[in-house]
């Protein structure tokens, strides 16, 4: 698996950087992975199915694109190498398409989630995106508020997009 960055946070927490490049991650390496997104994912109503998990996880470790779009995952983990949070994000020359960001119940309200949007916007300037799009449900507020904050605006509304039928507002970040 192709690791292009890692950075050291506070609370000994890193963040790693996984892209696209062809991965000769073996599949022990790859359900453990799953297995930890997964563990987390569960905490969220708004989470990737494991289906989806496993799709997305395919494309960043074989290097599966189509076109030019490119794939990331950003793995939040703490001094022992036990996954805490991570964001996962498309792109496809100057817009990127954030599909999940999740960071561990416990850990939340520490900064973490911003923490990771700040390593993610910084890679994408670099990559030449210069805007972000979501989807974040109608009633989490707290995710709407956190969005607001980095400087998200909403400018449109799927209805019925969740699983669970719920709407979701579709939010843009211009860089």
């Amino acid at each position: 698996m192709m690791m292009s960055k890692v950075k050291s946070l506070k609370e000994n927490r890193t963040l790693s950087l996984f892209g696209i490049e062809k991965s000769n991650a073996d599949q022990a390496q790859t359900v453990t992975l799953t297995d930890s997104m997964l563990r987390l994912a569960a905490q969220s109503k708004y989470a990737p199915t494991d289906a989806h998990l496993s799709i997305f996880l395919t494309q960043v470790f074989a290097g599966s694109q189509s076109g030019v779009e490119q794939f990331r995952l950003l793995i939040l983990t703490d001094h022992s190498g036990m996954m805490n949070g991570f964001l996962q994000i498309r792109f496809f020359l100057d817009c990127a398409d954030l599909d999940f960001i999740i960071v561990d119940s416990a850990l939340r309200g520490r900064g973490h989630a911003l923490e990771m949007m700040d390593f993610i916007i910084a890679e994408l300037r670099l990559c030449h995106v210069n805007r972000i799009l979501l989807e974040v449900g109608v009633d989490n507020d707290s995710a709407i508020r956190f969005y607001t904050r980095i400087g998200f605006k909403e400018i449109s509304r799927r209805k019925g997009y969740y699983r669970s039928g719920e709407d979701a507002f579709v939010m843009e970040l211009n860089l």
